[in-house]
């Protein structure tokens, strides 16, 4: 079999050619006949059950598209009675009987690819080309007895560089079909060595190079914990709970691959990201009652570097998700309401009432989609702000927490909330009361640290009292919150309206110098630095929150990490001098002395 022209698991062509070549002598023993039986029966895999698979899959793709083209057909059924009914009925049964005969293949297929002793022979040749796999990786070579040490060292060895990619793709596919379509097939064997593959390769990503296959390993661990028949956890999720390996390695490994997949190199890792992290996110809900795994995460957090810039991607994708679903759900109001006006409906022409019912299904499908993966992102900083709230409290993290949940509050709560009201929410999987109880309780997860207390007090473009006022009017009345956390939301607000004062207080500095601003967020610089290559001055807190998504000079794109910035004492000095002289001339602003407030209490229905 000639491998020349495959592509390999992390080597360019040239490298395994070299390879290949210095390892090529006369004195190398050939292959014994075990050797060729494995990697001929590899190769038939390859070429022959998993390309049948793949043709299989294709069918269902096939089966999508024909199934949205008959709904476009079929539309809101206006061309009845019409000039067009004779050619669009004969159009819908010619798609009618293509969507049987594609139905045909597929049942075709299932009878061969599902047939028992097939399965069972394949999932025990994956699951042992699995463990051979790890033990090539494996710098002691002897997986699974004992099992590999993890995370595997930085530097891959050639050896394994070199092989096949369609090896590591293979397992994937065949695993990604199996646990799909016949779970109850792993009930026997194959657990333990699915778990060992995935967790090898997620805590220790940089051995495989392409960014899909490494999506894909983790598609699988999502599948592996749904429900199927009477098991609850599907085949992994007892594993995962009392396994020694998954105690120990799946939350460093989740979280590893949750900030690995923000920057993957591909065209798509933008969109790709998403996808992958709301599978992070159900696998960690799973997971969150069982102590170990939250040990774990408080042990992850102690690596502070590397736990805020999880927590800065956690905002992000909730700010953008979020922002997106609502705007969409919006636009599909809109459209909902102008098609109820019937009169006014029917007198638009054919063309353009098929182009608004083309453009609601497609904002239908994208924020069914949206609201799904935020949702999926919100529980989990629901978890993660009841577990541990100091990474959350960095001065480059609290300040847009803060202004994303105040921003997402008003706009399920505030005067915006009634254009979210759609027909058929449920399909959209749009839960307003639910998101809006679980961003209520990241306020509440939160709302007993001060430094979080002054960033929503100082978030001057979402933040109002009223706003929290009638967020808890409606929990209160939809049974969201308990009267408990009510009153500590109203003891939260009483804070935030204390430190607003102050702020507003020590800020009010008159006119300020432009060099003393930040050129990103022009507020007064506290810590300014100046960065090497552009030789820009921004403050610390600035630059640092940018680092944490993006690893360049925002104003010339160069490399820079955090440690490359330069401190402008100099500027620094006339800053602080600036601001204790303002302040001076203007008076110190006096707190309340009496600690013992009152709180107003929030009329509820």
């Amino acid at each position: 079999m000639d491998l020349s022209d495959e592509t390999r698991i992390k080597a360019t062509s040239e490298e395994a050619n070299e390879w290949a070549g210095k390892n090529k002598s006369p004195n190398t023993p050939s292959p014994n006949f075990i050797s060729h039986i494995f990697y001929l029966t590899a190769a038939m895999s390859h070429y022959g059950y998993l390309k049948t698979i793949s043709t299989y899959n294709d069918l269902s793709k096939v089966m999508e598209e024909m199934q949205r083209h008959l709904d476009m057909l079929t539309g809101d059924g206006s061309w009845r009675n019409g000039p067009r009914q004779a050619r669009i009925e004969a159009a819908i049964k010619l798609t009618k009987d293509e969507i049987t005969k594609v139905k045909a293949q597929q049942l075709s297929f299932e009878v061969q690819l599902l047939d028992p002793e097939l399965v069972f022979q394949s999932i025990g040749f994956t699951t042992f080309l699995s463990v051979w796999l790890i033990r090539q990786a494996d710098p002691r070579k002897t997986h699974p007895s004992p099992v590999v040490e993890l995370p595997l060292p930085q530097e891959v060895p050639m050896s394994f560089r070199v092989l096949p990619e369609y090896l590591v793709e293979d397992i994937v596919d065949y695993l990604v079909f199996a646990v799909r379509n016949v779970p109850e097939s792993f009930a026997l064997s194959g657990k333990t060595e699915v778990m060992q593959f995935i967790l090898t390769f997620l805590t220790s990503t940089w051995y495989i190079k392409n960014p899909f296959l490494k999506s894909k390993i983790n598609d699988v661990l999502f599948m592996a914990i749904w429900p199927y028949g009477r098991e609850r956890n599907g085949i992994l999720g007892s594993m995962l709970n009392t396994h020694p390996m998954a105690l120990k390695h799946l939350m460093p490994a989740l979280m590893h691959f949750y900030i690995e997949v923000e920057q993957t190199g591909a065209s798509s890792q933008f969109y790709d990201k998403f996808n992958a992290r709301r599978n992070i996110s159900f696998v960690l809900k799973a997971i969150w009652d069982n102590p170990v795994h939250r040990e774990a995460l408080n042990v992850e957090a102690k690596n502070v570097d590397k736990f805020v810039r999880f927590v800065n991607l956690m905002i992000n994708d909730v700010t953008y998700l979020l922002d997106e679903s609502l705007s969409e759900l919006t636009q599909i109001h809109n459209i909902q309401v102008e098609m109820d006006d019937k009169a006014t409906w029917e007198s638009q022409t054919p063309e353009h009432r098929r182009e608004r019912e083309s453009t609601l299904r497609s904002l239908e499908r994208h924020a069914s989609s949206y609201t799904t993966l935020g949702r999926s992102t919100v529980e989990l900083l629901k978890l993660f702000t009841a577990q541990t709230k100091t990474p959350f409290m960095m001065p480059e993290i609290v300040d847009r927490l803060a202004a994303m949940l105040d921003y997402n509050l008003d706009a399920l709560a505030g005067p915006r909330c009634q254009d979210l009201k759609v027909r058929d929410a449920e399909k959209l999987r749009f839960n307003p009361r639910a998101l809006l109880s679980d961003i209520l309780q990241v306020f509440l997860n939160l709302a007993d640290q001060p430094e979080f207390v002054c960033a929503v007090a100082g978030d001057g473009r979402s933040y109002k009292k009223e706003l929290f006022e009638r967020a808890a009017d409606i929990a209160i009345r939809r049974t969201l919150k308990s009267v408990t956390e009510i009153e500590k939301l109203r003891l939260f607000v009483v804070k935030v309206e204390e430190m607003k004062a102050t702020l507003e207080a020590e800020e009010d500095l008159g006119e300020v110098p432009d060099e003393f601003l930040d050129p990103l967020m022009f507020t007064v610089m506290r810590d300014p630095v100046i960065l090497p290559s552009s030789k820009t001055t921004l403050d610390r807190s600035t630059i640092k929150s940018h680092l944490l998504s993006d690893s360049k000079d925002p104003f010339n794109r160069a490399p820079l990490s955090i440690e490359d910035v330069i401190p402008n004492t100099e500027l620094k000095a006339q800053i602080d001098a600036f601001l204790t002289e303002r302040r001076k001339n203007s008076g110190s602003f006096q707190q309340p002395q009496d600690s013992n407030v009152n709180i107003p209490k929030m009329e509820v229905d």
